[in-house]
């Protein structure tokens, strides 16, 4: 998995910003941008996502 800074503006995504399914609101992933910097990523895997969500959760 890679994950990638970045901001999104609700009122510009098509369609609407659902919750439930938030990988319809990404685009093809992108590792420069438009002025040709290289675009800050970290690869990790669901191991790392589900505990890290372990933590958030139980606060530990």
């Amino acid at each position: 998995m890679v994950v990638q800074n970045s901001v999104i503006f609700l009122d510009e995504l098509d369609p609407v910003f659902d919750p439930d399914r938030p990988w319809l609101s990404l685009g093809p992933r992108e590792s420069v941008d438009e002025d040709g910097n290289k675009i800050s990523e970290w690869f990790t895997g669901m191991s790392q996502i589900d505990r890290f969500i372990d933590l958030a959760e139980t606060g530990e």
